[in-house]
């Protein structure tokens, strides 16, 4: 009877190990997908390249393909194949078709995991805001459950029926793992407000030197960019919420015709080293007038402004800032570089612009009229 049980226990405590290795590294992966995207998800302010696959799209629920998320789905296949790599006794014979199959099964059930504990762990989300209408990447739910999850979690089922048929003791290995995973997010469920008052705190007392760094030199454009930002989140939830597949780009920020302003022949061209000079201490010596329509101005509008020439450099390149504006004139400094201005209203339409003046920056006619 003993030794039955001794057995037994020999036979459940590599799967339980398992199971603890992979519920913490999908935690460190939640973690650190936290890290990068913070507020903001599907890595919509990362500075990686974005793309609409109809192949990506049909399996992701009419997603974008991010460089990001490319990378970051291929990093974990990579690593589960570290075990064959570093063997130290390498043969064919430990390389067989079931074990992929296994790895397989493993990494949908892991990513299904990390992305749910991403919701969890995320102070900017929590597990309230974890529903149909919420989420603009989460497009199609089955009740409180995205889509993407079922096919995982049927993902999983299969590649895991399939390795049975090599080695049974597959499928005590999953089930082990589907039992730490579940253990593993009621206790995350329960301990995640901790977790947000440690991140909260964290990011409060040690702040990046280029966080502060950008604080004093690029405030309002880092302000304007963070508030677009969140109003691209917002947007993308209301076209979630209509059952809309994939929220496009164009339809968050809209090509604006804007006012053309030639730029002054008479000051420096902008570069990287003399962009806060420039900006901050009167480098820019002339402003071009606008008035909005007194309707509008009463609504309140954004200013936005892009270069005419995408390759001549300009921080930020396009950009709407984030203060709102009920004041019918305002000015605008005018760089070396040609650049297009324009005015969008709360509803997201632009907004006509009336050139009424270009001066210097000192000028006193409008110096009542803010100045950007």
């Amino acid at each position: 009877m003993t030794a039955m049980i001794v057995s037994r226990l020999s036979d459940i405590f590599p799967s339980l190990v398992t199971g603890i290795y992979m519920v913490v590294w999908a935690a460190l992966y939640a973690t650190l997908e936290i890290s990068i995207e913070g507020p903001v998800g599907w890595a919509l302010a990362a500075p990686t390249w974005r793309m609409k696959s109809s192949i990506y799209g049909a399996v992701m629920s009419g997603k974008e393909l991010t460089g990001y998320h490319l990378f970051m789905f291929f990093l974990p296949l990579m690593l589960m194949q570290l075990p064959f790599v570093f063997a130290y006794q390498w043969g064919i014979g430990m390389f067989v078709w079931w074990r992929e199959l296994e790895l397989l099964a493993i990494f949908f059930l892991l990513s299904a995991g990390w992305d749910f504990w991403w919701f969890v762990l995320n102070p900017d989300y929590t597990i309230e805001r974890f529903r149909p209408g919420k989420i603009w990447w989460h497009a199609k739910w089955i009740g409180r459950v995205p889509v993407d999850y079922i096919g995982a979690g049927a993902s999983a089922v299969l590649f895991t029926s399939l390795a049975a048929f090599g080695d049974f003791s597959v499928v005590r290995r999953m089930i082990m793992l589907v039992l730490c995973f579940i253990f593993a997010t009621l206790l995350i469920i329960k301990y995640a407000p901790h977790y947000h008052h440690w991140y909260k705190t964290m990011k409060e007392r040690h702040q990046l030197a280029f966080e502060d760094w950008q604080k004093w030199l690029f405030r309002s454009e880092i302000d304007g960019l963070i508030q677009l930002m969140r109003d691209m989140e917002e947007i993308r939830g209301h076209i979630a919420n209509y059952g809309h597949l994939r929220a496009k780009r164009e339809q968050i920020v809209p090509r604006c015709k804007g006012v053309l302003v030639r730029g002054d022949p008479n000051v420096a061209s902008t570069n990287l080293l003399n962009w806060a000079y420039m900006v901050h201490m009167g480098g820019w010596k002339t402003a071009a007038v606008f008035r909005v329509a007194p309707t509008d101005a009463i609504c309140g509008y954004r200013i936005g402004y892009r270069p005419s020439n995408p390759d001549q450099w300009i921080i930020g390149k396009e950009r709407i800032l984030a203060e709102l504006h009920t004041s019918e004139l305002f000015r605008v400094r005018i760089g070396r570089e040609d650049c297009t201005f324009y005015a969008v209203g709360r509803d997201g339409k632009e907004i006509p612009l009336e050139t009424v003046a270009r001066t210097a920056v000192k000028s006193g006619t409008y110096k009542d009229a803010p100045l950007y």
